[in-house]
Parts: C-alpha cells; structure tokens; sequence
C-alpha cells in the first residue's frame, strides 16, 4: 500500500491530527493525489466594500479527487464558523482529464460581526476511489488573522439563578446554577464562563467551567441562547458552612467581564 507524504514547503501552513481522518499522510492504494500549494491570507480585513475570503488550492495527479471543500473555525476549535465551502476546480489552470495539476477556488464572506481574532481553515479532499471513511481525507489546516474593525467590549453578566443554601442529602444533592452573558461583539466573542468556588474559611478557589450547550448533564436548556449553565453536586462529606462563588466572563481578546459574588449556606 502506497504512502504519499503531505509535506507544504511553505511555513504559513501549519498541519494538524484529526481523528479519525489523517492529516500527514494518505494511506490507498489509488488516490495518488499530491497537495501542491495552498494561497490563502495570513490576514484578513473586513471592509464594506470587501468582506469576501479567498483561497486555493493545487494538487497534483488529480484524476482520484471527487470533491475539495474547507471549514472556518475558532482557533481554539470550539466554534465553526463557516462548514463544507465547496472548492470549485479547474480555475487554476487550464485542466484536462490529462492534465498532472488542477487547481480549485473556494471562497465565503465573513461578516463584520465575527469578532477579531485568530481562526483556522481546514482544508479536506474527498477520493473516488475508497469506501465509507477511508474516502475524505484532511489535507491542511492555515491560521490567519481576521480583523473585523469592531472595537472590542468586555462581556456583561447578570440574572444569576442559584439557590442561597442546600440541605445535604445521602448520597448527594444537585445544584443547578445559570447565568446570563451578554457581548456587544456577539456571542462567539465569548471564550469562556466560569466561577471560582471557595469553601469554609479558604483564600484558595477551585475554577468550574460554564457551559451554553444545551447538554441535560450540564443542566443547560437551551444551545446558543446566552444562558450558561452547570451543574454541581454537594455531598455529606464536603464541610458544611458558607461557600462564596464569583462569577466572570472572558472574552476571547482577554476582556474580563464583571464580577458577581454569590453565598451559599451548605447545611
């Protein structure tokens, strides 16, 4: 079985592991084909008269290629931005069926509200030749800057939902907290929202992750609305006493929010 080796000489490409889908090397016995370029911006600046990304693509030996397209995504993967952009082919070059190159343009608007910052596009190759899985293959990952020209805002949390005491029970008790986050640069400015927790008489704080996912195990209701959710659990081995909570936001430029601070009497 052939193994053809990706390799981009050019240093702004950046490749990474995907599971289930390989990224550094091509295991078939007929897709053969090669990734030659990739051109794509390392920066990208939102005008009105302009909000259009661009990239392509080449590849040699393309008889085996069914379909090319990329994804946009957060550089810290949690959000997609923008999913299967199908990758036109032949705008490159003047292609035949003979052809040994062929180029394919892909391109998507990325609007004002996307807030600055750094993302990824994922760049993915179907074959003709495999079966089930084996057929799409991850070929390169690029990091690029986009500036949207919004100034950025701290995020705003208010409407916290949490109890003011919990009457411990065997073999636990649930606590379902929720929070409100608002951000003037969207939602997907959000980076992360968490609360730090502090028992009886401590200096020293453990940070709990919140979540807007719509998950039932993190109590959230509703994916995408703003509210973020958790649950915790007490048990009759935690001291009894008041524990103090504080409540922030971050954004993903490193605003912090406000903070709010809730008692709760664990009895």
């Amino acid at each position: 079985m052939n193994k053809i080796i990706i390799a981009i000489l050019l240093s702004l490409f950046v490749f990474v592991s995907c599971e289930n889908i390989p990224s550094d090397v091509i295991e078939t016995s007929d897709a053969d084909f090669k990734l030659v370029s990739i051109n794509a911006p390392e920066e990208f600046i939102y005008t009105q008269q302009d909000s259009t990304f661009e990239t392509t693509i080449e590849f040699s030996n393309p008889q085996s290629i069914s379909r090319v397209w990329f994804n946009i995504i957060t550089e810290d993967g949690t959000t997609m931005l923008k999913q299967n952009v199908a990758m036109i082919g032949g705008s490159l070059t003047n292609w035949d069926q003979t052809s040994d190159l062929r180029g394919y343009y892909g391109s998507t608007i990325l609007g004002k509200g996307i807030p600055t910052g750094n993302y990824i596009s994922d760049y993915y190759v179907e074959d003709n030749v495999s079966s089930g899985n084996d057929k799409v293959h991850k070929i390169a990952s690029h990091n690029f800057l986009f500036i949207s020209g919004q100034q950025n805002k701290s995020p705003v949390i208010s409407n916290l939902v949490a109890p003011d005491s919990v009457v411990v029970v065997a073999p636990r008790s649930l606590i379902n907290l929720h929070i409100t986050v608002d951000d003037e640069n969207g939602l997907l400015d959000i980076r992360e929202v968490y609360f730090m927790v502090f028992g009886p008489g401590s200096t020293t704080g453990n940070k709990v992750n919140m979540f807007d996912d719509g998950q039932e195990s993190n109590g959230d209701d509703t994916a995408g609305d703003g509210i973020f959710s958790r649950i915790i659990e007490v048990t009759p081995t935690n001291t009894k006493g008041e524990y103090r909570f504080e409540f922030e936001a971050v954004d993903r430029a490193g605003a912090v929010s406000n903070k709010i601070i809730h008692l709760l009497q664990v009895i």
